[in-house]
């Protein structure tokens, strides 16, 4: 019976070790949003405090290699953040670019978000 019981140990020792890596990575794979202290913002939302000139810097990036749709995070001079889903990143970059030309807006446009290994 022992000899059927140490090959089980092995696996259950591997999957014990998965687990942990899991754990320590757990809130990079499912971020932790504090939705009661910050309010919900739609993409017109952005594009309308960029009208308004109220835009201090904007932080674009891309979330997947295929399509062109991300995140984008403003910063209000108030010191708010704005953080929503930007449906056409080359559009709001059209729209930046003309925005930073005429208004004292600071763009950044961040790397592509991988997912890791363990998440896929």
């Amino acid at each position: 019976m022992n000899k059927y019981l140490k090959p089980i140990g092995i696996y259950v020792l591997i999957f014990v070790v998965i687990l942990a890596a899991l754990a320590y990575t757990g809130p990079q794979i499912l971020p932790q949003r504090n939705d009661a202290a910050q309010e919900e913002y739609v993409y017109s939302d952005l594009l309308k405090e960029l009208d308004e000139n109220n835009v201090a810097s904007v932080e674009v990036s891309r979330r997947t290699e295929v399509g062109d749709y991300g995140t984008a995070e403003a910063t209000l001079k108030d010191g708010s953040v704005i953080r929503v889903d930007v449906p056409s990143i080359s559009v709001l970059q059209q729209v930046l670019d003309e925005k930073a030309l005429t208004n004292d807006v600071k763009i950044d446009v961040g790397d592509l978000q991988r997912e890791s290994m363990l998440s896929q």
